[in-house]
């Protein structure tokens, strides 16, 4: 069955129900059909396919947690959430349902109750590195118990030790916590688990740019430049790594650099708050005065939904984490 095939949602309709009529093996076909079109992100037609068999699969949790995750993806929470609830109630050993669940949860900003149902999940399983993953988000996301937040990362990575998005957050976690020295032997071991990671060379650059503040050797700062650059030209949509290398081109008075980094930055990612305050600053030391006033207007201006877009980052790396399950 070829995804053209149901563009028109009311006669695909009408044609699979006249399938099911003539012979209803063909349940479980369409039921694996919407499983490969949830992985493709193709939510609409996972939501024709399964319309078909509401009234044969009520009890289903499969059916559940797939028409459950479109919803959301559709934009209907609300529907949804019950769905996926009733998708746990009837076979709680699934790992998926408890991810589906969770993610739904974090994105509209409850972690208290992605918390709830990924604990319940851990219960029934307590070796998903996916399930501690999800747990620690949460804690990272509420900003609380961080001793709870390093024993889940420590146990999905122990669990799973080339877990990415769970490395992803240990760095994230250690350079808020500004634990420099633990946060470059995470970047390296980042680094050592995939080459082509933007993060590893960002994040090892943070702490050795931490470090030579403190140890006063400018033989960092050096590496740390190459490091930043390598991330740029890893991944150059990636806002955060140009940033750094801006402000860092800034302190070596490479103004022009870091203006064009900068710039870049924020063409990349229009709401980033710390490009303004470090564009505002290469602008003046330019003498573009004008420039330099609206970029500080605007630095001001989002500073005050810090928190929200800080937010974003973790709940981009469970998604991520979400989908390569």
């Amino acid at each position: 069955m070829l995804a053209a095939e149901l563009e028109d949602s009311v006669l695909a309709r009408q044609g699979l129900e006249k399938a099911l009529r003539s012979d209803s093996k063909i349940e479980s076909e369409i039921l694996h059909f919407a499983k490969r079109a949830s992985l493709q992100q193709k939510y609409r037609l996972v939501r024709t396919l399964l319309d078909v068999l509401e009234q044969r699969a009520p009890n289903s949790p499969a059916w559940n947690a797939l028409q459950g995750y479109a919803d959301y993806k559709l934009g209907n929470p609300e529907l949804a959430l019950p769905r996926l609830q009733r998708a746990i109630e009837l076979d709680p050993r699934v790992e998926d349902y408890y991810l589906k669940i969770g993610e739904l949860m974090l994105f509209h900003n409850s972690s208290e109750a992605a918390l709830a149902f990924f604990e319940a999940g851990v219960k029934q399983l307590p070796d998903s590195a996916s399930l501690h993953f999800g747990l620690a988000v949460c804690y990272f996301a509420g900003r609380r118990q961080p001793e709870k937040l390093r024993e889940h990362l420590d146990t999905a990575l122990k669990l799973q030790p080339s877990f990415e998005p769970a490395l992803s957050l240990l760095c994230l976690t250690l350079r808020r916590d500004n634990e420099w020295p633990q946060l470059q032997e995470a970047a390296e071991r980042l680094i050592r688990l995939n080459a082509r990671s933007h993060e590893g060379p960002y994040y090892k650059a943070i702490s050795m740019l931490e470090r030579q503040i403190a140890e006063e050797d400018r033989s960092l700062v050096g590496k740390a430049r190459e490091l930043l650059e390598h991330s740029v030209r890893l991944n150059p949509h990636w806002p955060d790594a140009r940033i750094a290398l801006g402000k860092l081109l800034l302190n070596l008075n490479e103004v022009s650099a870091a203006v064009q980094e900068l710039e870049r930055a924020v063409e990349l990612s229009p709401e980033e708050t710390g490009a303004y305050f470090h564009l505002a600053k290469a602008y003046r030391r330019e003498g573009q005065h004008e420039k330099s006033n609206r970029a500080l207007v605007e630095f001001k201006k989002l500073e005050a939904k810090e928190q929200e877009r800080g937010a974003a980052g973790w709940k981009v790396l469970f998604q991520v984490s979400h989908e390569q399950q």
